[in-house]
């Protein structure tokens, strides 16, 4: 690998011959004296060192995923023969949408049932996608749940979805950031400092 300084960049080669293991980070760019790989012989027993690896990496990891698991929490299932909890206006809401609200999870407290419940299970199932239109779509890589069509989806509205999606493209086109070299950010901070501090023009009487 390469370590890389303000003005060289230095090949460097493992002191330690044998078997590269196991590769311990998937960056292309880390911090010094930070371990990157384990090498050792092809039978050797490295599940302590895996073991070490993997409580760091539990200490720095963010307490974000135990929230997310939190408010992740499934809805509450019914069970058989148990009575259907639902709100009036859900009730008036999938008559009105011609949903059965026997087929449908409640998300509410307890398990009961609301109006923003049934109108998901109505939009869930509201447009159906003809098999040839299924083929296209998974041929051109087009998620048909992103066409907004209130009748059946066909195969000219999936063609139509992957023309306009290409079209727009090219009318408004993505600006991608790639990360610099280490060289190019010395550059870039000298040619800054060079307009900053070194008059561009002279002026002569």
């Amino acid at each position: 690998f390469d370590v890389e300084t303000d003005k060289i960049t230095n090949k460097i080669e493992a002191k330690t011959s044998g078997v590269l293991r196991k590769i311990l980070v998937d960056k292309d760019t880390v911090n010094i004296l930070v371990p990157v790989a384990i090498i050792g012989t092809a039978d050797e027993d490295i599940s302590e060192l895996l073991e070490q690896e993997a409580g760091t990496v539990e200490k720095a990891a963010p307490q974000k995923e135990e929230a997310q698991k939190q408010e992740a929490a499934p809805a509450q299932e019914r069970k058989p023969g148990e009575r259907v909890k639902i709100s009036p206006r859900a009730k008036k809401t999938a008559d009105e949408l011609n949903v059965d609200f026997n087929l449908v999870t409640g998300t509410g407290p307890g398990g009961a049932i609301t109006e923003d419940d049934i109108r998901k299970f109505a939009e869930r199932h509201k447009t159906k996608v003809s098999p040839m239109a299924a083929v296209v779509a998974g041929q051109l890589g087009v998620d048909t749940d992103n066409i907004e069509k209130d009748t059946r989806i066909m195969k000219a509205d999936v063609v139509k979805y992957k023309l306009d999606e290409n079209l727009a493209k090219y009318a408004d086109p993505q600006e991608y950031r790639l990360p610099m070299s280490n060289m190019r950010k010395i550059i870039a901070e000298r040619m800054l400092e060079s307009v900053q501090t070194s008059p561009s023009v002279s002026f002569n009487i």
